[in-house]
């Protein structure tokens, strides 16, 4: 059972309990400490895994390994909503939204969390572009995916798309709206990509 990340879905335990609350079910619960689109990711290589005939601890070791591969950064693009969600003060969110600040966040430890303060939209995604460049660096040649993440926002996910293709034309890449959950602590127009190796 793959879960979103228990540090903001109760998910993961529900799944855990659900293992002793029923007798003749074997439930093996798995925190993919992600959201959305690279959440599934880890279903996809279950599902390759299980065709293979391997069998539950083998599956959970290799997604614990596909974790340490695994990247998913966001930006919100109204502070507003960071504000409502107790991520930010009104101060904050009023001084950001007049500055431009454009917040990266990402996963860790399991929360969703600042990893950089960026004025504009447009640095925020080169950033985000030298992030993956990192990536991409070290594991040229690997079976790559990546998502562009979105909310309410296609045409932009367009652009990183196919900004992405023409440099790195041997890796997957698909677009993908960011879920309710995820999106009421963005807003709309928020942008963000993860990736991993299948």
């Amino acid at each position: 059972a793959i879960a979103l990340s228990s540090g903001i879905s109760g998910t993961f335990s529900s799944y855990s309990v659900a293992d002793l609350m029923v007798d003749g079910i074997n439930v093996h619960p798995f925190d993919s400490e992600v959201a959305c689109h690279a959440e599934g990711y880890y279903a996809i290589k279950t599902a390759g895994l299980i065709k293979e005939g391997k069998r539950s601890k083998e599956i959970i070791a290799t997604l614990d390994e596909m974790k340490k591969v695994s990247k998913a950064y966001f930006m919100a693009d109204d502070l507003s909503h960071l504000q409502r969600s107790g991520r930010l003060n009104g101060a904050q969110a009023i001084v950001g939204n007049l500055l431009q600040v454009k917040p990266l966040l990402h996963f860790e430890d399991k929360v969703i969390v600042p990893f950089q303060k960026i004025r504009t939209y447009k640095k925020v995604v080169l950033r985000m572009y030298e992030l993956f460049d990192e990536f991409y660096q070290k594991h040229k040649g690997e079976n790559i995916h990546v998502c562009v993440l979105h909310v309410d926002a296609i045409e932009k996910a367009h652009e990183i798309k196919e900004y992405l293709e023409d440099k790195y034309p041997d890796i997957a890449i698909e677009i993908d709206a960011i879920s309710p959950v995820i999106s009421t602590h963005l807003g709309l127009g928020a942008i963000g990509f993860g990736w991993t190796i299948l």
